[in-house]
């Protein structure tokens, strides 16, 4: 029987075996015919019941498989989702207490476990790749895309569209896209094909239909990962810990009743996203179930600030500002020390290297070579002597270039393929810009060397067509190019240019996908076992050629062949023979260039944060290493963001390569041993090796350097990585690349290896010792194992801020859409807006306490997700500065409980809450007039909130708000002198710099950044960071009576602009006086 994926693609199946399927399915091919109007064939099917379904295609068998898949998802509906057909019948509702019980109990990682969660992960990363064919999947920030079950199946089912979220796709064993994948198999065959809300219930119907596409080992990981947490939230009233474990005791039963002997899931292939579906059921509350009433504490581990370490697995789920408060997360290794002295003849019975080996690294050396490829990027100015920017995030981008450019390759061709694409600006996004310009690099590469090897010796014509030749000759599909190009040009209607680029972009993104799946292949051997980049793309053309013909084959081209190739300017033949041995350009890697451009993605945010590991921390690299792994970038692991930073910061970066020539240094394998968490094992024991060799006077960053070296092409070598410098690298032909690495791998090398490396060998078996007692037994072998600020650090930034800077703020999350919609009803009423970024709603807030860890986790334990707020309508109420402020209320009933059950506590905990008039009144405060605004307006406005969560006091904040609050407001496009006074002084108090400040830095550069927001933030940015932590001076007379203006007079923020001006001079010749003080805002 012809399967799915075959009729989708109308590649395989004879066309009289199409006609015969849809006869099968109980349908009738009324109509297959080429018409004018579509530009194409159209295939017409009708069934006994008179519905039709018409689609078309660039030739009839196309089209037939285009109605037979349609018809087949049609089908598939009626039966699996209507009648719920092959959905496990066995429903858990009736277990919550127990298994929410049995999930608290569980560990947090289970080692059994890992390998159901792998076959999870796989099944569901093969099933999106079927599931995109079918519908428009979009990959999002906003942690709940939608506000309910019903609206995300409406989406699937009438839009053909999925919204799927990556926020907080932290997991113990999974990468960020594996939970992407699960999510969107998990939602859409899951929750779209039952009619499953997200609640209890919902959940328990959207697996029954999940588990048959699966086997028993993935299904088990299947209830931890929704069965079981879904159990413990509904009992507890929060969300626990991710955990990877098993619960047989509940799932093996139901498996030998509904499995059958020898089931093993149902074939992605046969994936087919929904089209129709019952309506979604609503779940009960979960105490119909029996769990307990809200405010039960949920038995989750670790406090913030409670332990010294802590995986952000758990405390993403619960505070959703983590990664936008990304200091509270500190590198593992940040802060800390080996303590480990020079080993000392006198006291360990051996020398160290340094001092009593002869320096066998060469020091000097050492250092002398990091500093070829230092280039003080961070000091970078225009002429105008401000910060040049764009250069310096031109060199942030270069070095990820250079790391992600390196796998399969030597130094050389690492250091040319970098050089070939370092020209091309930060912020280029699109992996086919980089692509396009190696190809063309190469091209005229292989022209140039063929030219170099035969002028002279051969006719110039000759010499013309052999460099032709050679500037494809990689390319070996060449031969089948002018077809495919055939049947490009035919289905694209005749248009050559559109046809050129679909053509291209369809080879390179085909030719990415065969090196992906012979790299993956590949990367199961021995790493000293593996294929070149070479060999890979070699493999790949094989592969291509196949893929190609049979693309050809089946597409049955109506354009003459010849013609078309010959307007492509294909027309010389490609010799059968092998091309003159030359210089050949290197291969490289779509997969690495598509990492590159996700990089460039986040190019402002790693510049942001490699300025402040520079300014603030030295420049060892460990804030900068945190920052880039908390924003979850595909190919960006530890030895990348590591890797990055030495060719940044070579001179004063502590951060370790761990690399497969580092990890036989330290008599390691890397193919067994390596994996996130361990990483900051190894590299500890480099630092405390480095440390009793004597060489801690070297940055750790250099010392691995020196090692690799060492190791690798034997003692007194030093490689130039001049070429890879990050911005104006040394010509690659200028450098010396012949040493060559010594083929000695793990206890080969120690064995081989110098009696003063030996001899630091119970040093770092010690630090591994601590390592795996203190740190590993937390955390699976996939999380990264941050620091969290724990209380004394907290404590130590509060008290120096201030006491009003310890304010305990308690929020509710809000879904992003919000924000917009918010801000929209703002500007119809002609508010004194309030700035977007602080739209929240308050469940209580007092004037101290962020300090107190306890807080915080009875927070993290009182957390619910999911609750519904409705029924908005716009009210006024008095401000305690005389105007009139406006508000978004909300009906609200299960948080109203929440919240008032949070204020009694928080009294019972000693805290002076500040009560609301009338009991909690949940709303979002949308800006301020001097006259009420009528309130017979009801905004289309509801959605379930996320979880509650701490906000960070506002002195604290960093100035990345400042940016994007100001971004707001030119997004909007309202005129510079508009921009509300209120939301400048707030952003000056929060930086510690005076609203005069501001205003006049501000002010003085108004012209300069008309129209050009990119540099207006820029210089924000760098204004707040150096005044940061100057200290706040009192209001001037200016800023005195401005505000008096506005509450006396009544004057709008634009009037006040104007006047600006003359109370300026006014000020300036001494005519106003500081008669009073402004009044602090209330919240």
């Amino acid at each position: 029987m012809t399967d799915l994926l075959s009729a989708f693609r109308g590649l395989t199946t004879p066309t009289n075996e199409l006609y015969e399927q849809i006869g099968r399915y109980g349908w009738t091919p009324t109509k297959v015919k080429w018409e004018d109007k579509h530009g194409a064939f159209t295939a017409e099917g009708q069934n006994q019941h008179g519905e039709k379904i018409t689609k078309t295609g660039p030739d009839e068998k196309t089209a037939l498989g285009n109605l037979l898949i349609a018809i087949m998802r049609h089908t598939h509906m009626r039966t699996a989702a209507q009648m719920k057909v092959g959905m496990w019948k066995t429903m858990f509702t009736d277990q919550l207490e127990a298994i929410a019980k049995a999930y608290a109990e569980a560990p947090v990682y289970d080692q059994k476990a890992a390998a159901n969660f792998k076959e999870l992960a796989d099944d569901s990363m093969r099933r999106m790749e079927i599931l995109k064919q079918q519908l428009h999947i979009e990959v999002v920030d906003n942690p709940e895309p939608y506000a309910n079950a019903q609206e995300m199946a409406k989406d699937i089912h009438t839009k053909r569209h999925f919204y799927v979220s990556r926020a907080n796709s932290e997991h113990p064993v999974w990468t960020v896209e594996q939970n992407v994948a699960f999510r969107t198999v998990h939602d859409v065959l899951g929750h779209a094909v039952s009619g499953g809300d997200f609640g209890w219930h919902g959940e328990n119907l959207a697996c029954a239909a999940h588990f048959p596409l699966l086997t028993p080992t993935a299904q088990a990981a299947l209830f931890t990962e929704c069965i079981a947490q879904t159990a413990y939230a509904g009992y507890y009233r929060s969300f626990g810990p991710q955990k990877v474990a098993l619960f047989p005791e509940f799932y093996e039963g139901p498996q030998s009743n509904e499995n059958d002997p020898n089931h093993r899931g149902v074939h992605p292939s046969q994936v087919v996203a929904p089209s129709a579906m019952p309506e979604v059921q609503p779940s009960k509350e979960p105490e119909a179930y029996g769990g307990l009433p809200e405010g039960s504490i949920a038995p989750h581990m670790e406090g913030l600030g409670l332990t010294p370490v802590m995986g952000p697995a758990t405390f993403s789920k619960v505070y959703s500002f983590a990664r936008r408060y990304s200091s509270l997360f500190a590198d593992p290794n940040h802060g800390w020390s080996s303590g480990i002295d020079p080993l000392d003849p006198q006291i360990h019975g051996v020398g160290n290297a340094y001092l009593h080996h002869g320096d066998p690294l060469e020091s000097q050396a050492v250092m002398d070579n990091a500093g070829l490829v230092d280039t003080d990027w961070s000091n970078f100015k225009r002429g105008d002597g401000t910060p040049d920017r764009q250069r310096m995030k031109q060199a942030i981008v270069n070095a990820f270039r250079v790391v992600l450019l390196s796998p399969r390759k030597d130094l050389r061709w690492n250091a040319i393929h970098y050089q070939d694409i370092a020209h091309i600006p930060a912020d280029t996004d699109d992996p086919k810009v980089y692509w396009d310009a190696l190809e063309q690099k190469r091209r005229d590469w292989n022209a140039k060397q063929t030219k170099n090897l035969f002028e002279g010796q051969v006719s110039p014509e000759t010499l013309q067509q052999m460099m032709e030749e050679a500037a494809t000759s990689h390319q070996a599909w060449r031969k089948e190019y002018p077809k495919f190009f055939s049947v490009i040009f035919n289905l694209t209607g005749g248009d050559y240019k559109k046809a050129k680029e679909l053509a291209e972009e369809t080879l390179m993104d085909w030719m990415t996908e065969e090196q992906q799946r012979i790299e993956l292949e590949d990367s199961k051997k021995p790493i000293d076992k593996q294929m070149s980049g070479d060999l890979i793309e070699r493999k790949a053309q094989a592969a291509m050629i196949k893929r190609m013909k049979t693309y050809i084959k089946d597409a049955q081209p109506k354009l003459d062949v010849l013609a078309a190739g010959e307007q492509m300017g294909l027309g010389f033949e490609v010799p059968e023979e092998a091309p003159p041995k030359i210089d050949r350009y290197g291969a490289f890697m779509g997969t690495h260039l598509k990492a590159i451009s996700q990089v460039s993605q986040h190019a402002d945010e790693l510049l942001d944060a490699a300025l402040t590991d520079v300014k603030e921390h030295d420049g060892s690299g460990h804030h900068f290493r945190s920052k880039i792994l908390s924003l979850g970038i595909s190919g960006v692991g530890p030895k990348v963001a590591s890797f990055a930073w030495l060719l940044l910061q070579p001179m004063t970066s502590q951060l370790g390569t761990i690399d497969t020539h580092m990890m036989d240094v330290l008599g390691h394998n890397y193919e067994k041993e390596m994996n996130n968490r361990d990483y900051f094992k190894f590299e500890r024991e480099l630092a405390a090796g480095r440390d009793a060799a004597g060489y801690s006077h070297i940055p750790l960053g250099a010392f691995q350097w020196g090692m690799w070296d060492h190791k690798r092409t034997g003692p007194g070598t030093h490689q130039d990585h001049s070429a890879m410098r990050v911005l104006d690298p040394v010509p690659h032909e200028s450098v010396d690349w012949a040493a060559k690495a010594q083929n000695l791998k793990g206890d080969s090398w120690l064995q081989q290896a110098p009696d003063w490396w030996r001899n630091t060998q119970p040093h770092r078996d010690a630090v591994a010792e601590d390592w795996e007692n203190t740190v590993a037994p937390n955390y699976p072998q996939n999380a990264i194992p941050y620091n969290v600020l724990n209380d004394q650090t907290r404590a130590a930034a509060v008290k120096e801020a201030g006491e009003s800077e310890d304010e305990f703020h308690v929020g509710i999350t809000l879904p992003e859409d919000i924000f917009d919609r918010c801000s929209e009803i703002a500007s119809g009423l002609e508010l004194d807006e309030e700035d977007p970024i602080n739209y929240h709603i308050t469940m209580f807030w007092t004037t101290v306490g962020y300090s107190d860890h306890d807080l915080h986790q009875w927070i993290k334990n009182k957390s619910l997700g999911g609750l519904r707020f409705e029924n908005a309508r716009l009210d006024n109420f008095p401000a305690q500065d005389g105007r009139n402020c406006v508000v978004l209320r909300f009906d609200a009933p299960e948080a109203k409980v929440l919240a008032h059950e949070l204020m009694d506590e928080a009294e019972e905990r000693g805290l002076d809450v500040k009560r609301f008039e009338g009991g909690w009144k949940p709303h979002i405060t949308l800006g301020w007039t001097q006259e009420p605004v009528p309130t017979d307006s009801y905004p289309d406005i509801a959605f379930r909130a996320g979880h509650l969560y701490v906000s960070i006091p506002r002195p604290l904040r960093k100035t990345a708000d400042f940016a994007k609050g100001f971004a707001y407001w030119w997004n909007k496009k309202k005129p510079f002198d508009a921009v509300d006074g209120k939301v400048m002084a707030d952003y000056a108090r929060g930086t510690k710099t005076s609203k005069k400040d501001a205003i006049a830095f501000i002010e003085s550069h108004r012209k300069d950044v008309r129209g050009d927001f990119d540099k207006f933030k820029r210089r924000f940015i760098q204004r707040f960071d150096s005044l940061r932590n100057s200290a706040v001076e009192e209001p001037s007379a200016l800023e005195t009576n401005m505000a008096r203006l506005v509450r006396e007079k009544g004057l709008s923020t634009p009037q006040i602009w104007k006047l600006y001006p003359e109370l300026q001079k006014e000020e300036q010749d001494g005519v106003l006086r500081n008669q009073e003080s402004v009044p602090a805002q209330g919240r």
